[in-house]
């Protein structure tokens, strides 16, 4: 895994949202300039690192297959890009767990299908 603190490239990626504070493509994390240091930086990487696991088990092109086609077809159905968003089971099983440093030690293969990572 390699983090990367670049805001230009994450802004090529993320549309420039400033929502977005960092994106996980295998084997690269993303994350703002802004974090670099901060506590919050070790949590948007937690989280990151939660995707890049994601990644690896689904490989990444069935990852992205089945992150971006849900997502497309919520947004089709009306909902709002962050709404759509945090309607991904990826995302789920990530907010779920970002603020555990030590999830990612005992986290089973393919946790984002369980129900208590879909609250």
């Amino acid at each position: 895994m390699i983090v990367l603190y670049n805001n230009k490239v994450l802004d090529i990626f993320s549309g420039k949202s400033p929502r977005v504070w960092g994106m996980a493509i295998f084997p690269f994390i993303l994350v703002r300039e802004d974090l670099r240091g901060s506590s919050e930086a070790r949590y948007t990487i937690n989280h990151e690192m939660i995707h890049i696991r994601q990644q690896a088990e689904l490989l990444l092109v069935f990852f992205m297959l089945w992150y971006y086609i849900p997502y497309l077809a919520r947004r089709f159905r009306g909902y709002s890009p962050s709404q759509a968003y945090m309607m991904s089971r990826f995302e789920k099983e990530a907010y779920a767990n970002m603020y555990d440093l030590r999830y990612l030690n005992r986290r089973r293969p393919f946790s984002f299908l369980k129900k208590s990572c879909l609250r």
